[in-house]
């Protein structure tokens, strides 16, 4: 968690506020320092939380008689491991006219997913027909037969994270 923690008010000389996750033995670093009595002075720190399942979420001890205020500016929760959502979208079946080349464009993806492959496919068994390139928006078809079509497709690979 991102705090901020401010003394207010000393009494005593020079000492230090240290703050760290609630169950676990105190570290031996300050989290703010302070000089002289009546000095007030403030820092700001980021604080692992206690996890999982504490009583309470982090710890704070002075080595003197303050008052302090802190102040919760943020948190930031733990990284996990989400599996993606993907789906298949797949151009209609498009010919490839006799002795000529034609790009199949890759599909678009539905809002909130984006392109991550793509896959290029023709009709099988029509030797003339056969892919030649593959780019950023899509398949170029190349149909060398004199006589016999040649259907192609584009197929999109579309993914999001979910619940984002």
């Amino acid at each position: 968690m991102a705090l901020n923690i401010t003394v207010l008010t000393t009494t005593a000389g020079a000492g230090f506020i240290t703050a760290w996750p609630f169950n676990v033995a105190r570290p031996l670093a300050a989290t703010l320092n302070y000089y002289a009595a009546g000095q007030q002075v403030g820092n700001g720190a980021l604080v692992p939380l206690c996890q999982p399942n504490c009583a309470a979420e982090f710890s704070i001890f002075s080595s003197g008689a303050v008052e302090i205020i802190a102040d919760i500016v943020g948190y930031l929760a733990s990284p996990f491991a989400t599996a993606l959502q993907c789906t298949q979208v797949a151009s209609a079946s498009t010919p490839i006219a006799v002795s000529s080349d034609t790009l199949v464009a890759l599909p678009s993806c539905a809002a909130g997913y984006t392109r991550t492959g793509g896959n290029c496919s023709g009709t099988s068994g029509i030797p003339g027909g056969y892919l030649i390139e593959t780019n950023a928006t899509g398949c170029l078809f190349r149909n060398l037969s004199p006589v016999a079509p040649y259907n192609a497709t584009a197929t999109s690979t579309c993914c999001r994270i979910p619940g984002r």
